[in-house]
């Protein structure tokens, strides 16, 4: 279901929304649960191609935090992180940090 759901999204990007997108690419990397939710949501019109890019973008943006967090703080799991910090490992908490750069490997400074 899936694949064909692949297909007919890549159909409409190309036909309808008059650029093309590579609907597999925004999402590559995302859990299977992640990936179908953000499709179902485009077959059934809750988003555009372009609004499941940005939400993709925002989950893997969050999960890069979160590694970043875990190795500073060498803690094991996101559940350990929050028993050892429950009012810094939140999602309010998180969200400030959606801006700044984390790459793999490298962890910004603390100032």
């Amino acid at each position: 279901m899936v694949v064909s759901n692949i297909y007919r999204l890549k159909l409409i990007s190309s036909l309808f929304f008059g650029y093309h997108i590579k609907v597999g690419m925004p999402i590559q990397g995302l859990e299977k649960a992640t990936k179908d939710d953000l499709l179902t949501k485009v077959l059934n019109e809750q988003y555009s191609l372009k609004e499941m890019k940005e939400a993709a973008e925002g989950i893997k943006r969050k999960k890069n935090i979160v590694r970043a967090f875990l190795r500073f703080t060498a803690e094991e799991d996101w559940q350990a992180l929050q028993k050892r910090f429950p009012h810094h490992a939140t999602e309010q908490k998180l969200a400030q940090f959606k801006d700044v750069p984390i790459r793999k490997g490298q962890i910004p400074p603390v100032s």
